[in-house]
Order: C-alpha cells, then sequence, then structure tokens
C-alpha cells in the first residue's frame, strides 16, 4: 500500500508540473509548485523509510507465525496423547477379540463360527465414517438375538418313521435307459456323395476333373468334391485349373466313376499304356 501510495503522489507531482508551465499568473503558479513540492518531499521521505518498514513487517509476521506454530503445535500435542491412549486400549480390546473369536474356532470350527457368529474385529482405518459404519452394523448384529444351531432334541424323526434302508447291489432298479439304449437302432453311416460326370462340353465350355473338396461353381447344384467331372464355360474352368482346384480332363468316358482324384488319374495312366 505505501509503495502504490508513492508512484500515486510521484504522478500527481508530474501533473501538477505540467499544469504550472500554463498557470493564469504567478500567484496560481506559487500555488502549484508548493503543493508539488510537498509531494515531492513526502514521496521521498516515504521512498526513504520504505525498507526499514518493509523489515519492520517481515519481523512482525514472522512473530505471529511463530506463535501461531507453537499454539498448534500444542495443540496436537495434547490430542496425540489422547489419541495414543485410545488406540492402545482399542489395540487391547481388539485383541481380547480376536482371541475369543480363535478360542470359539478351536472348539466349533471355522465353518459353524462363519455362520454364527460375527466378525466383530475392526479392521479398517481410523476415521469417523468408517467407525460410524462399524459401529451400525456391530449394534444393529447384537440388538437381536444372535441365532444358535438347530436343537436336536426338536430334529428327532418320529418312532413311526422306518430309518432309511440303503438299497443293496441285488435289490437295485434297473437302468430304464439301458433298455431304452438296447432298442435304439445302430446308427447308419451317412451317403456317400454322388459323384458328377456331365454331358461332354459344346461351344465355349470345358471338361475340368475337380481336385479337391468345397469347389462351388455356383450352378445350383450344391459344392463339388474331389473327383468330379464338370461341365463349365471356359473362362470358369480356366480360372479354376490355375486356382488349383481342377485339371482339365484328357479323357471323359460315360461309365467312369471314381472315389479320388488320384484313382482318376490311375485310370487315364493305364489307358495311356
Amino acid at each position: 500500500m505505501l509503495r502504490q501510495s508513492i508512484v500515486a503522489r510521484r504522478t500527481e507531482a508530474e501533473r501538477l508540473g505540467r499544469e504550472w508551465l500554463s498557470a493564469p499568473g504567478r500567484e496560481r503558479a506559487q500555488i502549484i509548485k508548493a503543493q508539488q513540492t510537498e509531494l515531492l518531499r513526502t514521496a521521498d521521505r516515504d521512498e526513504a523509510d520504505l525498507p526499514v518498514l518493509e523489515q519492520n513487517l517481515a519481523r512482525a509476521r514472522a512473530r505471529v507465525l511463530r506463535s501461531a506454530v507453537e499454539r498448534h503445535q500444542a495443540t496436537l500435542r495434547d490430542a496425540y496423547f489422547r489419541l495414543r491412549d485410545a488406540i492402545e486400549a482399542a489395540a487391547a480390546a481388539q485383541g481380547d477379540v480376536i482371541k475369543a473369536r480363535e478360542a470359539a474356532v478351536a472348539e466349533i470350527g471355522e465353518s459353524v463360527a462363519a455362520i454364527y457368529l460375527p466378525h466383530v474385529a475392526y479392521r479398517g482405518f481410523l476415521v469417523p465414517d468408517l467407525i460410524a459404519m462399524w459401529r451400525v452394523e456391530m449394534d444393529r448384529l447384537f440388538a437381536k438375538r444372535q441365532p444358535l444351531p438347530p436343537d436336536p432334541e426338536a430334529t428327532k424323526l418320529p418312532q413311526d418313521v422306518p430309518a432309511p434302508v440303503a438299497p443293496s447291489k441285488d435289490r437295485m432298479p434297473p437302468d430304464p435307459g439301458s433298455s431304452r439304449r438296447r432298442a435304439e437302432p445302430p446308427s447308419l453311416p451317412p451317403k456317400p456323395h454322388p459323384r458328377r460326370h456331365d454331358a461332354p462340353p459344346g461351344d465355349g465350355q470345358v471338361h475340368i476333373v475337380v481336385v479337391r473338396p468345397g469347389v462351388d461353381l455356383d450352378d445350383g447344384r450344391g459344392q463339388c468334391t474331389t473327383g468330379d467331372v464338370v461341365t463349365v464355360p471356359a473362362a470358369q474352368g480356366r480360372a479354376l485349373v490355375e486356382n488349383g482346384a481342377a485339371e482339365y480332363a484328357k479323357e471323359v468316358r460315360e461309365t467312369a466313376h471314381f472315389e479320388t482324384f488320384a484313382e482318376l488319374r490311375r485310370g487315364d495312366g493305364a489307358g495311356d499304356a
């Protein structure tokens, strides 16, 4: 604030200097000059005192800060001792809870303890919201009667109900599925794929032999398999031969049916011989 005041007074002194140059008379000029001189004098004075004032202000702030730190340290010191005593007491109480559950597990077993004994030990952070949630749940559990295992006296079977008898091997009932399985007829093997043997090619057509299964000619007759002799357009036949899906037929026999293309080729070799 003081530095801003010094700048404002020097700015006003500069304005009065310009006004002094155009003063209407001698008397008015003297008044303006006196005002300018006073502004410059106070600005110089405050500017000279500014370093000392800033140093004093820094010392005052340091004293206030030191006092505040000491006050907060004393508050936290007292709070720490109270917290330490409370945590040590809570740790001792939690140890008793853990020992009690371990003794119960040793006597009745973990599975039974998991059903009938609540987990009382607190394993969360010491923050109010988590402690509040734990407290609400524990208060709810212990506000009502805890469940017990069923009373063996109340679960006795009536005297007139015979005890179940385990069936012996001689009296085992027949398996209804065994006769059903014997009555089912044996499954038949799938019918073989009928071999294609198309008519001789006409104009613009060629005869080819399919050399791999799954070739679809888009003629509405399904996929071809190995050994089928088909008649296709010349362009389509050339594409299939180039792709390795077929070979050009050397000779077409109306009664030739082979299971594999290898047999067809062996038959062609025999004919050439």
